[in-house]
C-alpha cells in the first residue's frame, strides 16, 4: 500500500479545518504533560500515550489539508509522502514499530518491557517535537 492507495480507498476529503488542528494540537500538548508524570513502571501505557500523541498530530496535519484518514498505516504514509523533509526514514521506521506495538498492546494485551522506552523514548519525544512545530507552523 502507498499514499495513492490511501487517497483512493482510506482517506476522505473535506474542507481544511484549522479549528480541528488547533484542538488536536492542544490535546496533544495536554497528553504530553500527563505522560511526563506517569509512573515509569507502566511502559506499555506510556508507549500508548506517545502513539496517540503522534497519531493526533498527524491527524491535525491532515485536517489542515482537508483530509481525514481512518487508517493508521495511511497516517504514516502521509507523513512519508508529504513531510519527508522533516521526518527521516529511521524515524518513520520507529513510528511503524510503535504502531505495531500499540496494536499488540491494545488488541492482544501484550506487555511492553522497559527496554523499549529506554532505547527509544528520547527519539519519540524528538519526533513529537518536530510534528508539534510542523503543525504550529502550518497554523500560522
Amino acid at each position: 500500500m502507498d499514499w495513492n492507495d490511501c487517497l483512493d480507498e482510506k482517506v476522505t476529503r473535506a474542507s481544511p479545518n484549522k479549528q480541528t488542528a488547533k484542538s488536536l494540537l492542544s490535546m496533544c500538548r495536554a497528553r504530553l504533560e500527563v505522560v511526563g508524570g506517569m509512573p515509569r513502571k507502566y511502559p506499555a501505557l506510556i508507549a500508548e500515550v506517545y502513539y496517540e500523541i503522534i497519531k493526533e498530530l498527524i491527524t491535525a496535519l491532515l485536517a489542515l489539508q482537508g483530509l481525514k484518514s481512518y487508517s493508521h498505516k495511511c497516517l504514516l504514509l502521509f507523513l512519508r509522502e508529504q513531510h519527508y523533509e522533516v521526518i527521516t526514514d529511521s524515524e518513520l521506521a520507529l513510528l511503524e514499530k510503535l504502531r505495531v506495538i500499540r496494536n499488540d498492546i491494545g488488541y492482544r494485551g501484550v506487555m511492553l518491557g522497559e527496554e523499549f522506552l529506554e532505547r527509544n523514548e528520547e527519539k519519540i519525544k524528538l519526533i513529537i517535537g518536530k510534528l508539534d512545530v510542523l503543525v504550529e507552523g502550518k497554523l500560522q
